[in-house]
């Protein structure tokens, strides 16, 4: 997992989830739920959000960071335990099927009181039902009721963590078994018993040591040890008269052909460095954020 980035402006946020559209929706919703007794049938407006949360996790599940094609809008806050917030923007990320499907579900422990939604009963008033149109779902281009929610939901402590409000790369440390050829997920060193009891709750509901993603990891960091090993090689064989011949070979071996063609061969040592560059460049470039496993990656060393 990775810090992410909500993006609140009108085009990137789906107007139907915002201003009077969202108000339009909630009426609908707490409507439902008077008429239903506290059973509302969803419509899944949600899902209309999609492409671009998608775009903020860089095409990635924004809990376990593999690549998807088609993913889930997750309700971090499960719609079967906060109904009221079903079409509140803040409350969703981009996962994967397995991720939110399998794992997480309606699952969200917490520490402390759940804070209470709006209270709707079959003899509501009209004009009391439209009283509490906008009060328990921020619109996400309103950044002080925004701020308002999140501190609501950090009352009740939660144990999960949201990607999007907090960062969760000093939860984790990675151990790599190349027996096993798998990388798990563990608590970094010196966490306090809280910030424990949150990791190994994270691990467990977004399922963050399931076999095929350990697999998928080793594969990632499989890669990023290639390119380390040959950025070391090269070094080693800096200003080693006898290496120059296989120097050339191994430029032609490794190198892209746009590379090697334009390396000055009568410098041996600039041809080094070149290729020291180009490997450093692709281990650093596998710490951005729109790479897979990028969390693993930035707690590996570059030199």
């Amino acid at each position: 997992m990775i810090k992410l980035e909500r993006v609140r402006t009108t085009d990137a946020v789906y107007g139907g989830l915002r201003g009077r559209y969202l108000k339009d929706k909630e009426r609908q919703l707490l409507t439902s739920v008077k008429d239903s007794a506290g059973n509302p049938e969803f419509k899944s407006h949600w899902r209309k959000a999609a492409d671009q949360l998608k775009k903020e996790t860089a095409d990635k599940c924004g809990y376990c960071e593999s690549p998807i094609e088609r993913g889930d809008v997750d309700h971090f806050r499960p719609k079967a335990r906060y109904w009221w917030l079903v079409y509140c923007y803040d409350n969703f990320i981009f996962s994967c099927p397995v991720c939110n499907q399998e794992y997480k579900s309606d699952n969200f422990p917490i520490r402390r009181e759940k804070y209470k939604g709006p209270v709707v009963f079959s003899g509501l008033e009209p004009h009391e039902l439209e009283n509490l149109i906008g009060t328990f779902a921020p619109d996400p281009l309103d950044p002080d009721a925004v701020k308002s929610f999140h501190a609501l939901c950090c009352d009740e402590d939660p144990l999960l963590l949201n990607p999007y409000v907090e960062d969760p790369e000093p939860l984790f440390k990675w151990v790599c078994d190349e027996i096993l050829m798998e990388v798990e997920i563990q608590a970094a060193d010196n966490l306090d018993e809280l910030r424990r009891q949150r990791f190994e709750a994270v691990a467990k509901y977004y399922g963050l040591n399931r076999e095929h993603l350990r697999k998928r990891r080793f594969d990632t960091f499989e890669s990023w040890k290639y390119k380390q090993s040959y950025a070391i090689s090269f070094q080693k064989m800096k200003g080693d008269a006898f290496a120059e011949n296989r120097v050339r070979d191994l430029l032609h071996d490794v190198l892209p052909p746009s590379l090697f063609n334009d390396l000055p061969f009568n410098d041996i040592d600039r041809c080094i460095d070149t290729a020291i560059d180009y490997f450093k460049g692709r281990m650093e470039q596998m710490r951005a954020a729109d790479q897979p496993y990028a969390a693993m990656v930035r707690s590996l060393a570059v030199d």
